[in-house]
């Protein structure tokens, strides 16, 4: 009987460790996330891109959003689309068309005190995001894209943007052809 009371109080007592250790291993190994939500689509993925051009967004009257996102973005934008591995590619290097993405940011948040912190350090930003082939100006896609921090470590514009520009790729995705890759 002391051996099941000793085991039940060293687990009691180990339970807001657990929290603790997740937590520091969401600061370590973690991203910001991103996810998009089409709102229209064309019935079929017919078309392929060479190449992605960021259009600045424009700002749904936002005060606290730094002056400064569009070139985060385009920045992210970039180097999240560099970094991607082959068989995960959006841009198809022997398509001859460019897409546009253009769009309007409609919320922006920012964790702003450590009551904010407690609770979960989220931050996150939404844009409506449309995707525009060029040179024809047909809509190829629209959606909402999310952009969200979960880490203390990873806050603020930059990171938000990181996660905004994996949203646009997660929509590029589902709206266009891929790439064919082939494995040699």
């Amino acid at each position: 009987m002391k051996r099941i009371a000793l085991l039940v109080l060293i687990t009691i007592s180990l339970a807001p460790v657990g929290g603790c250790i997740t937590r520091a291993a969401k600061e370590v190994f973690l991203s910001p996330k991103g996810l998009s939500v089409p709102t229209q689509q064309p019935a079929s993925q017919s078309k392929a891109y060479s190449k992605v051009q960021f259009e600045d967004f424009s700002n749904a009257a936002i005060s606290i959003m730094p002056a400064h996102m569009n070139d985060l973005m385009r920045t992210a934008l970039s180097e999240e689309i560099g970094e991607l591995k082959p068989k995960k590619a959006i841009l198809d290097p022997a398509a001859s068309r460019v897409l546009t993405v253009r769009g309007q940011y409609v919320y922006y948040e920012e964790n702003r005190g450590i009551l904010d912190q407690a609770f979960g350090p989220f931050e996150e930003i939404i844009a409506i995001v449309e995707l525009v082939d060029q040179p024809s100006g047909q809509i190829v896609a629209r959606g909402y894209c999310v952009g969200r921090t979960n880490t203390t470590k990873l806050q603020g514009p930059k990171r938000k943007a990181e996660g905004l520009s994996k949203a646009i790729i997660d929509l590029i995705r589902k709206s266009c052809r891929m790439p064919i890759i082939r494995d040699d």
